[in-house]
């Protein structure tokens, strides 16, 4: 099994030690695990601040990383839960990324 990792901001700038113990466990399962060193915060702080226009292109960034996923992990279920529900929300008035955000939606763990 292959899957992509999400290492939110979060994880990166605080406790790092959380994304290399999931890479890690997934590892010792036998989990082929794949990260991008291009990510990005997903956009959540800018979401809650009501700031959706400075959150599109950080959501648009995150969706494109991920375009090729089969299965994205996130260690952190309010970053996943940003981009299973407010993406969805954020891009109601653009179909081709309301589309993207659904396929991306549909993949995304904690």
């Amino acid at each position: 099994m292959r899957v992509h990792l999400f290492i939110p901001c979060l994880v990166d700038q605080f406790h790092p030690e959380v994304g290399k113990n999931v890479v890690r466990v997934l590892k010792k399962i036998g989990v082929n695990v794949v990260y991008q060193e291009n990510q990005i915060c997903c956009g959540q702080p800018f979401f809650k601040s009501g700031y959706w226009e400075k959150t599109r292109p950080l959501a648009k960034k995150t969706i494109r990383n991920f375009k090729d996923a089969k299965i994205v992990v996130a260690p952190s279920g309010s970053c996943v839960y940003m981009i299973r529900h407010h993406y969805i929300e954020l891009f109601q008035d653009d179909p081709v990324w309301l589309e993207r955000a659904k396929g991306l939606s549909g993949k995304i763990y904690e």
